[in-house]
């Protein structure tokens, strides 16, 4: 089995950096020492430097419109967090309490028009409050009306 050491690891990683002169001096100069004695790195170089002029060499290509539209939906979709889906049983069991809780309100209070108090004659806001009057017109009229009574005429 072949391994590599740290050191190692530490020099193959700056394989791209020496080949583009952008090490400092003195780091160039230990990474030729460790070529010179390790031939593992020495090979790992020799593969990375032909990686790299396959790369400095090819020629730009420009790819189908569509093929950058799939490239970025693609990419979206890996991107997006995952939706989480709700349990069956827990929409159901959501939708019986909320069907029960309804149920049990019709039944405790059941819809009905509400009687006015015995007694003196009621108002007629009063009236309007316990939906004396089937529409909201009759409950203006009337106010109107009694408002008009209530007023002495202009002599």
């Amino acid at each position: 089995m072949n391994k590599i050491s740290l050191t190692c690891k530490k020099f193959q990683g700056d394989f791209v950096p020496y080949l583009m002169g952008k090490l400092e001096p003195p780091i160039s100069r230990r990474l030729e020492e460790h070529l010179s004695c390790c031939k593992n790195c020495r090979t790992a170089f020799r593969d990375e430097t032909v990686w790299l002029n396959l790369l400095k060499n090819a020629k730009e290509v420009n790819p189908p419109p569509r093929l950058r539209t799939r490239v970025e939906r693609r990419l979206q979709r890996i991107q997006r967090p995952p939706r989480r889906r709700v349990n069956p049983w827990v929409w159901k069991g959501g939708m019986a309490l909320v069907f029960t809780s309804i149920l049990l309100l019709l039944v405790r209070f059941p819809w009905r028009k509400s009687t006015p108090p015995t007694g003196p004659e009621p108002t007629t806001i009063e009236k309007a409050f316990f939906l004396q009057f089937d529409e909201p017109s009759q409950v203006i009229a009337t106010l109107v009306s009694e408002t008009m009574e209530g007023e002495a005429p202009d002599s």
